[in-house]
């Protein structure tokens, strides 16, 4: 079964990784990286920082219900 959405939180791209979610539906990538490979797949990608970006990704969902 393939995931609908895939968050890529902090996670580089490494080839064995992409293998396993490269058939989702949608690859959103955080990475401080700019060069990281995630970005390659990835329909959507930031380099926020994961740890200042999840928290207001999580109060938006949390106001969303």
């Amino acid at each position: 079964m393939k995931p609908k959405v895939y968050l890529a939180l902090g996670i580089s791209g490494a080839p064995e990784h992409v293998e396993g979610i490269s058939e989702s539906e949608v690859i959103i990538a955080i990475n401080t990286d700019p060069n990281a490979p995630i970005f390659n797949i990835a329909k959507y990608g930031t380099t926020s920082d994961l740890f200042d970006l999840v928290p207001v990704l999580t109060d938006q969902i949390k106001q969303a219900r």
